[in-house]
């Protein structure tokens, strides 16, 4: 009953074969049939966190029907137990009550659980927008480029953008970078596809490279810019532990970016 009353439809913990409820088929249930659910259900639910659905789901059928501060009772629990579709609904109550962090902390949850429709992705996509702030690396316009996959900003200065874009993915792949992020899986975030192109850019034993680099560059210009850049990746790499979809929406500015560039130049 609680499967059918108030089950999410796109709930990945639903039972293969159950429909679940609509939001306007739980909106059009009886206010008493809710109520007697919630009476008889809660037990039970509690009973049987290992599947947490049940307390989703409940959780659902309180918020839709008035009764919110049981709703975000029964929610909290269920996703303390694992249920992505409850750490959705956080998400997007703590979005609508202005914490952005919070927000976002649950509907990255919910992805991680499985639970992945169009409104988890869209208010996530605009909370990241919203919320990302580039101002601690010493390039933050670059950053911010990358971050938003802005590749008009990054062509505006190709040159610098090769060059500080190049030296950042070089500077990710290097086995130091372990030196700053423990968890060896960043470079698993890592395509190797697009390594060769970044390695162009600041590889200078190469003849045509170092007279590239001389003709656009002073020394001091290439020094600070990839210095700069240095140090950017490794705040980068920090950022894949606090917070990881930042660092995977950089890192996809960085490869759209360097995956455009013409290998030969």
């Amino acid at each position: 009953m609680i499967d059918e009353y108030a089950g999410h439809p796109e709930d990945p913990q639903l039972p293969a074969g159950t429909v679940g409820a609509s939001d306007e088929a739980l909106m059009a249930t009886s206010s008493r049939e809710i109520a007697d659910l919630l009476n008889v259900g809660i037990a039970f639910a509690r009973e049987n966190v290992g599947m947490p659905r049940y307390l989703f789901a409940l959780g659902r059928a309180a918020l839709f029907h008035g009764y919110e501060r049981l709703a975000s009772e029964l929610l909290a629990e269920a996703a303390s137990h694992g249920s992505g579709a409850a750490s959705a609904y956080l998400g997007f109550q703590a979005s609508a009550e202005g914490d952005f962090a919070a927000a976002r902390g649950h509907l990255e949850k919910a992805l991680e659980r499985g639970f992945e429709t169009p409104d988890v992705s869209a208010t996530l996509t605009a909370l990241t927008d919203a919320t990302f702030d580039p101002i601690r690396f010493n390039r933050p316009d670059l950053i911010k480029a990358l971050h938003q996959e802005d590749l008009v900003t990054l062509h505006k200065d190709a040159a610098v953008s090769r060059l500080y874009v190049g030296t950042l993915h070089n500077t990710l792949w290097s086995d130091n970078i372990l030196f700053i992020v423990d968890d060896a899986s960043i470079f698993l975030e890592l395509d190797p596809s697009v390594s060769v192109k970044a390695g162009i850019v600041s590889t200078v034993g190469d003849l045509s490279v170092a007279k590239w680099l001389k003709a656009v560059f002073s020394d001091e210009e290439l020094a600070v810019l990839q210095d700069q850049a240095t140090q950017d990746a490794r705040r980068l790499a920090l950022l894949y532990e606090t917070s990881p979809l930042d660092f995977r929406r950089v890192y996809r500015g960085v490869r759209s970016f360097l995956g455009l560039l013409d290998p030969s130049f």
